[in-house]
């Protein structure tokens, strides 16, 4: 089953120029660009993002602009990128660093991140997360006691004084070699040590989004808005993105008119794939950055060897997301 093409969606508007942040052939990020992260420190947005260079590892750098000049696509990109390498050989993150999530706590720049050592397979260092730390959101170090927790694409939030960590398990005990992903929740007193709330997904499987990626959460109205991509057929290749709300992080209530994002059509950019849908309100327009998947040959099987992800941007006026869950 599919959900069907002529759905009402929410009126997200793709921006003319889309790709945003397009990959940068010869450099760091000349294979993709993906994972956005967007953190206000001070009076500057820093928008991380993953890159995957000719050697075919990830890392991930940043761009940054000062708050009186953001309009959602122009960004000054670092220029000492990227700022979070691949650990050593032998490591949990020796092969590819993605997936950033990055928390503002009192100054200190803890940024979570997915580590992948390519050793999965073999039973070694299944997928987990990592955390690297920065006083000015430039200069990282990790943490020498990493991973901190066994999962996959981090979203954190600092909520009445504990960590809250949403991330994706995968029915294969943690090892990430088939899916499916759902989302998950662990709680966490200091930052650096979890505790898994409970074994089911925090956010259950529905009929047509059986399968969950990439969360991504903004607060506002007193409400936490969840952003995620999901799919029925695909445990990682979502034609749909899906919005959630909740008071506290655990109990979930699903948009009624689900999905609110399409894919883009047959030969677009973003024709493939879905994820990482984050999200912010700047006065009165929601700005959404996004991986979209495309350029390959096969519409609908995953992952095209001639494909590959870029970073694009969509808008939204006239629409408060409260509004839109009546009674929560």
């Amino acid at each position: 089953m599919s959900v069907k093409n002529d759905h009402d969606y929410l009126p997200w508007k793709r921006d003319p120029g889309n790709p945003v942040f397009p990959v940068v052939r010869g450099t760091w990020k000349h294979a993709w660009t993906a994972n956005p992260d967007l953190l206000l420190i001070g009076d500057t947005y820093f928008l991380y993002y993953r890159g995957q260079g000719t050697d075919g590892k990830d890392r991930i750098g940043v761009m940054t602009v000062k708050k009186d000049k953001f309009d959602g696509k122009h960004f000054d990109d670092y220029k000492n990128n990227p700022v979070i390498d691949v650990g050593p050989p032998g490591s949990f993150d020796c092969k590819y660093v993605l997936d950033p999530a990055a928390l503002d706590k009192d100054g200190k720049i803890m940024l979570y991140y997915t580590g992948i050592s390519g050793t999965r397979q073999e039973g070694k260092h299944p997928d987990s997360i990592g955390l690297a730390v920065s006083s000015d959101g430039y200069h990282f170090t990790k943490y020498d006691k990493n991973p901190v927790f066994v999962g996959r694409s981090p979203e954190m939030i600092f909520k009445d004084g504990k960590f809250y960590l949403i991330y994706l398990k995968s029915e294969h005990r943690g090892y990430f070699i088939n899916g499916p992903f759902h989302i998950h929740l662990a709680i966490s007193e200091d930052g650096y040590h979890f505790e898994e709330y409970g074994t089911e997904p925090v956010l259950p499987p529905g009929e047509w989004d059986v399968y969950h990626t990439t969360p991504r959460i903004l607060f506002e109205d007193g409400i936490y808005f969840m952003i995620y991509a999901g799919d029925d057929t695909h445990y990682d290749y979502s034609k749909n993105l899906w919005l959630a709300a909740s008071r506290d992080l655990i109990h979930w209530t699903k948009y009624s008119k689900n999905p609110i994002y399409p894919r883009g059509e047959d030969g677009a950019w973003d024709e493939g794939g879905l994820w990482y849908s984050t999200f912010v309100r700047v006065k009165d327009t929601y700005y959404m950055w996004y991986e979209g998947y495309g350029h390959g040959v096969k519409r609908d099987s995953s992952f095209d060897v001639e494909g590959y992800s870029q970073i694009g941007l969509a808008t939204m006026t006239g629409v408060r997301l409260k509004d839109l869950f009546p009674g929560l």
